[in-house]
């Protein structure tokens, strides 16, 4: 969450605009990523990348206006890159989400059950440089937070 935080911050003042949080799974990122929206009072958008990929390939007018109004949000989460069912159309859509949002210097948050090395393999090198370039990236470890986390009881049935 602090590394998170702390990216909000230096963005708000001309920092890095694109945040990358990468490993591997309930580690967390999804949650500092929301705290950031949190933190911005709510303006912003989360999307999930299958999400995108779908309204990306749509013909529906409701769903390329929805795209749009993404990547022209103040803040876009992107979340759980490497989880999509079509990874050509992922890297188009990713592409297309990094160009236009630098473009215009807005705070894009991406997550991913990753790691940097799988990032670069996944997509192409040259999106991943880009990212690098103009990005943080933070490698999230720890324990998986889901495991931690006390099961509820099951409810009866009335």
């Amino acid at each position: 969450f602090r590394a998170a935080t702390r990216w909000f911050e230096q963005a708000r003042v001309g920092g890095s605009n694109v945040l990358l949080l990468l490993g591997k799974e309930g580690r967390g990122k999804t949650l500092a990523a929301g705290s950031v929206l949190v933190r911005n009072e709510g303006r912003g958008r989360y999307r999930t990348i299958n999400r995108l990929c779908r309204w990306f390939q749509s013909r529906v007018k409701e769903h390329t206006d929805q795209f749009d109004l993404s990547l022209s949000t103040e803040l876009l989460i992107l979340d759980d890159l490497g989880t999509e069912l079509d990874r050509d159309i992922a890297r188009v859509v990713l592409q297309e989400v990094v160009n236009a949002r630098q473009d215009r210097r807005m705070l894009t948050i991406v997550t991913a059950n990753i790691t940097p090395a799988e990032f670069s393999e996944h997509y192409d090198p040259r999106t991943w440089s880009r990212l690098l370039q103009i990005g943080r990236v933070v490698e999230v470890g720890g324990e998986d937070l889901r495991k931690k986390k006390p099961a509820r009881p099951a409810r009866k049935a009335s």
